[in-house]
């Protein structure tokens, strides 16, 4: 899996693994361990052990989700098939969404109440009744049970039919596609933010009346944007066209448009999307935003350390660095005044090749530069 994922030999990424099961570090495994991990350097060992948690952490929520599941009889074979065939921690949760244990709402409430199969029948979308609407819903009319009426049962359903559209893991996954593809990040400012420090309140004046898509929106930005919020400045909303959002749930729930419950049915989605849908959807956008711009921050932050690393370390002198080794050989290196690197190589002067007719065959007689 991560041989295919990061491009790197199966050998040197299993040795790896092993190595820091065993506590070595990356600076250790670059330095000291190239022979047994085929040379991989820094950013490779890194990508080996950032990946390799968070598959562990993966497989571990896996695993409670699937014991979950089993726990309460509704495991088929299917749902453990693309509960183990995913590598995705969002697709993993979306799928466990329905048995996940939640706080007592509408639908629950609804079911309590015994009006599931009258969420089927909108479910189901024939395109014919066993009576009319009136009659159908009639003999769920209860006192006892809270249903005082017709149009009361009917709503119960509706709850629940709500309730199983936000479940569905293609809907969450394609709105929120929608929404990292079209949707519009804006902010403004907290009017009654009057007992902050003003300065500190202008710190975030080019964001008071901002808007922009999230497709294109930078990691600089995105973290000013939370960082305003957090600290109470600003109001952020993710924006997303809404009939274009209910057409996609639409398109998937809606088989049958001249079934005899589809107005129902489309109230139901309606409410689906309004009440449960949207606001669940920006969390997650907001979550894989915030992932997006940390990713991006610390690249940036990576880079510009290393130019600092590699600027010229004795100012505008020409340099010979030499890193001592026995095991490994000596590492020279020879750098311009502006720190660019001219020549590298390794030499062996040491037991037990002890090549030092090659070492001073690589160094050469001195030349001009380099009395200078």
């Amino acid at each position: 899996m991560l041989e295919e994922e990061l491009k790197l030999p199966r050998a040197g990424i299993e040795r790896t693994l092993e190595l820091l099961a065993e506590g070595a570090t990356i600076p250790f495994l670059a330095r000291y361990r190239k022979e047994q991990t085929g040379g991989l350097d820094e950013v490779q060992l890194q990508a080996i052990k950032t990946r390799s948690e968070e598959l562990a952490e993966l497989e571990s929520r896996r695993k409670t989700i699937v014991e979950s599941i089993a726990s309460q009889g509704m495991l088929t074979d299917e749902l453990l098939g693309r509960l183990l065939g995913t590598l995705s921690k969002t697709e993993l949760e979306d799928l466990y969404l329905p048995y996940k244990p939640k706080r007592r709402t509408k639908a629950m409430i609804a079911r309590e109440r015994g009006l599931e199969p009258l969420a089927d029948l909108l479910w189901e979308q024939t395109d014919t009744l066993t009576g009319t609407r009136e009659s159908v819903a009639a003999a769920f009319v209860s006192e006892e049970k809270e249903v005082p009426d017709v149009e009361a049962a009917w709503q119960g359903a509706r709850d629940i039919v709500a309730e199983r559209v936000s479940e569905q893991a293609e809907i969450r996954a394609t709105l929120r596609a929608q929404a990292l593809e079209q949707g519009v990040q804006r902010s403004a400012v907290v009017e009654d933010d009057k007992g902050a420090d003003l300065n500190e309140r202008l710190k975030y004046k080019d964001y008071f009346e901002f808007e922009e898509p999230v497709a294109k929106l930078p990691s600089h930005r995105i973290l000013a944007l939370r960082r305003g919020e957090k600290e109470g400045h600003l109001r952020i909303a993710l924006e997303v066209d809404r009939d274009t959002a209910l057409g996609r749930v639409r398109g998937h729930v809606v088989k049958n448009s001249k079934a005899a419950l589809v107005a129902d049915l489309e109230k139901a989605l309606t409410d689906s999307y309004d009440r449960l849908l949207r606001s669940s959807i920006e969390v997650d956008v907001r979550l894989s935003l915030k992932e997006r711009a940390d990713k991006e921050a610390i690249r940036v932050f990576t880079e510009n350390l290393r130019h600092l690393l590699l600027a010229s370390p004795l100012g505008g002198k020409r340099t010979l660095a030499l890193d001592p080794g026995f095991r490994t050989g000596c590492k020279v290196v020879v750098l311009d005044a502006t720190g660019r690197l001219l020549e590298q190589t390794v030499v062996y002067p040491h037991e037990p090749q002890r090549q030092v007719d090659v070492a001073k065959k690589s160094a050469g007689p001195p030349g001009p530069k380099a009395r200078d």
